[in-house]
């Protein structure tokens, strides 16, 4: 009969020894990719009934990576043959998982199961397009982002048509290889991806989702609306299982703080999810990040720091990541830790030098953000260069061109080269290529430098209307207190140590107006001096919330 209701009958009756232990095993078997942890339980029943055999230790692990843990202690000198197979290729995704890509494809290369027939989920197939992806993507060492010219050969010795593993690898390998030729119609393909896994039903526990790495290959592309859907039928379909519904929906919300949609973001935040793996705490780390930039909270900001640093010297990582890893590096840059974020970006640039490489457009626009954050107008001038000679021109990369040149304008701070309509056509540009935020900084940081104070009303209310302003959920004594919307958010920059000069420079106001706006928060909160209104502010404030917490 069915083997769970089996299992249940025998445990309700107190069942004990080999047999009823086998019977414990088998439905821990059946269950460890669909409930990893009733699979777990059931894995503990038949310890204690009498024991689980290699297969059962190997399944065991398959559950606990399914579940989103690590794969346990078992060494692979303790299991042979397939056992050690199946073993060696869960390792291998728990190692992808922890942001050590490089790793990962050298584990996958030593898997080469005995017998397709018996274990179809680890097919040759499958196997080789799994490691041509990773070694595609990682860094270092990593490849050079396309697929080698003879992997087609190899693949084709053995591929078993009926196998749905070695379909869905294939599939997304020619997405991946698509996008570098045309990435908008590459989320064609990406989607036919998304969908033989959705309909697969074997045993696996697979690297990534489809739905994942095609969300972060259409967003480097700028089609952020086109990832945005891929994510949103992930989290419909509940593709992948437990650990990547995690991922998904962290992955749907920096999606959206991309295109300047924060409520899933802040919401992310206010209630974040159980966290089993470092890509996906490194995800949420970017997200806070990314929130704290864009409002100027320099301690929220210095936690994302403090979360994400330790995984980027943990692990390799990889260029699927390289938007993620970048809002990170911004971060470092902010607050002043370049030389410790430096190996990262390094072996970022490095990897996609090649100016026909997948990743390289997005790779010289963030660091053309680096050095716009960094204030170095030289830095800027060789950045925006660097982007204009790449070899991919299509609409984004234009738009990005546009931006990084009238940056390159604005940081140089010469007033009279500024060119108001020059700078809104290049925002405008960023905003409909769904970047609203870098549309706003950039009309915003040309305002405050240009002479004519009529132009700068106009770029300043520009600048106003591309931004979205984030809603940080400010509680009822902050309410209480009579502050308005704009004198909350003047409030937490003070609190955070900002001068007038800065705060003005973030919220696109003059420092005079910051000065009247702290005055009347003084009168407000009834504070005789500025630390007794410091100290009352901390007081009615929300505090910053850690990362993962």
């Amino acid at each position: 009969g069915e083997i769970v209701a089996a299992a249940t009958h025998l445990l309700s009756a107190g069942a004990t020894g080999p047999h009823a232990a086998a019977i414990f095993e088998r439905a821990g078997d059946e269950l460890r990719f669909r409930d990893p942890t009733a699979a777990l339980d059931w894995y503990d029943e038949a310890d204690a009934a009498g024991g689980v055999d290699a297969a059962g230790e190997v399944g065991r692990a398959e559950a606990q990576v399914a579940g989103g843990g690590p794969p346990g202690l078992l060494g692979p000198a303790t299991v042979a043959g397939e056992e050690r197979q199946r073993l060696v290729a869960v390792r291998a995704v728990d190692e992808a998982r922890e942001l050590r890509t490089a790793r990962a494809a050298d584990l996958f290369d030593a898997v080469t199961p005995q017998n397709d027939a018996t274990h179809p989920a680890w097919s040759r197939a499958a196997i080789v397009r799994t490691v041509q992806l990773l070694r595609s993507a990682a860094f270092p060492p990593g490849g050079v982002g396309r697929a080698e010219a003879d992997t087609d050969a190899v693949v084709s010795v053995s591929v078993d048509p009926r196998d749905a593993v070695a379909d869905l690898a294939d599939r997304l390998t020619t997405a991946c290889d698509s996008h570098a030729a045309d990435p908008q119609a590459s989320g064609a393909r990406f989607a036919h991806a998304a969908e033989a896994l959705e309909r697969l039903d074997a045993p696996l526990v697979v690297p990534d989702s489809a739905h994942a790495l095609g969300a972060l290959h259409l967003t480097s592309s700028g089609d952020t609306s086109g990832a945005a859907l891929l994510l949103d039928r992930a989290v419909r379909t509940d593709a992948g299982g437990p650990v990547l519904r995690t991922r998904h929906a962290l992955l749907a919300a920096w999606v959206e703080l991309r295109r300047g949609r924060y409520e899933r973001a802040v919401a992310v935040l206010r209630s974040p999810p159980e966290v089993h793996v470092a890509r996906d705490r490194l995800v949420l780390a970017s997200i806070a990040a990314g929130i704290a930039r864009r409002t100027g909270d320099i301690a929220r900001l210095r936690d994302a720091w403090s979360t994400a640093e330790p995984l980027l010297l943990a692990g390799s990582g990889d260029l699927f990541h390289l938007e993620v890893l970048g809002e990170l590096l911004l971060a470092a840059e902010r607050l002043g830790h370049r030389e410790r974020s430096e190996p990262v970006r390094r072996a970022l640039s490095e990897g996609t030098a090649d100016r026909s490489h997948a990743w390289h457009v997005p790779d010289r626009w963030l660091s053309v953000q680096l050095a716009v954050e960094a204030d170095d107008a030289d830095a800027v001038g060789r950045a925006a260069g660097g982007l204009r000679d790449a070899v991919d021109r299509r609409r984004h990369h234009d738009a990005l061109v546009s931006a990084a040149d009238a940056w390159t304008v604005v940081i140089d701070g010469d007033p009279a080269a500024l060119d108001a309509d020059r700078i809104e056509a290049a925002a405008q540009g960023l905003a409909d290529r769904d970047l609203p935020w870098e549309a706003s900084r950039l009309v915003g940081q040309a305002a405050i430098r240009v002479d004519d104070a009529t132009v700068a009303r106009r770029l300043l209310e520009r600048a106003r209307q591309l931004h979205r302003s984030v809603d940080d959920g400010d509680d009822a004594a902050v309410a209480d207190a009579g502050l308005s919307e704009r004198e909350v958010e003047i409030a937490r920059l003070v609190v955070d140590g900002l001068t007038h000069k800065e705060i003005g420079s973030q919220l696109y106001i003059s420092p005079k107006t910051v000065e009247h706006h702290v005055a009347r928060i003084r009168r407000k909160v009834q504070a005789t001096t500025r630390a007794e209104m410091l100290a009352t502010l901390r007081t009615l404030l929300p505090t910053a919330t850690a990362v993962g917490e």
